[in-house]
């Protein structure tokens, strides 16, 4: 099957592949469908079937598991949260988004709160933030606010855009914020 020529790596949407019967193909549009049909993939490995979890536990493990690798990230919430959703594609969010508070800030905490409706995990650092004017748009495939190819200074850019798909399987919603006192605010809200 050949793929349509797409003029950006925005122009990539869940319903492409599109069948023609002939194009033209740059290496950034074979290499765009590549990473697209991988995070296809991805996502039906993170779409399991809804599960009893503690999410409080979750994150502490998380959190653990960053300490082993010299990383301290501070935690508020309450000691148990039981619920219900998919471990592995939260795990993969929550992962996510740290590991950018990590890369591009400082001081990373998580913040988990629940109230009679929703569950609310905060993802906080005191890095330079993203502007309000990329804040949506660095939630698209192949999207990136620093333009180079470098693996050493970022991926390939859908990192955001697989949370916050994972997120939105799960009824939720995935923003970004400018966090008070400077840095970035990730809000994962989960309905209960």
């Amino acid at each position: 099957m050949l793929f349509a020529q797409l003029s950006s790596p925005s122009d990539v949407a869940p319903s492409w592949p599109l069948p023609i019967k002939a194009a033209r193909f740059s290496a950034t549009t074979v290499r765009n469908a590549v990473i697209w049909q991988l995070l296809q993939a991805q996502l039906r490995h993170f779409i399991q079937d809804r599960t009893q979890l503690d999410l409080a536990a979750l994150l502490q493990t998380l959190i653990d598991d960053y300490h082993d690798l010299a990383t301290d990230i501070t935690f508020r919430g309450p000691p148990p949260l039981v619920g219900f959703g998919r471990p592995l594609g939260l795990k993969r969010v929550i992962t996510n988004l740290v590991d950018n508070a990590i890369h591009y800030g400082i001081a990373p905490e998580i913040e988990l709160q629940h109230t009679q409706n929703e569950v609310v995990i905060r993802v906080l650092d005191r890095g330079p933030g993203i502007a309000a004017e990329y804040r949506e748009e660095v939630c698209l495939p192949f999207y990136r606010l620093e333009s180079s190819r470098n693996k050493s200074t970022g991926g390939v850019g859908l990192g955001l855009s697989t949370a916050r798909a994972i997120v939105l399987e799960h009824g939720g919603t995935l923003t970004l914020a400018e966090r008070q006192g400077g840095g970035l605010e990730a809000v994962v809200v989960l309905p209960v």
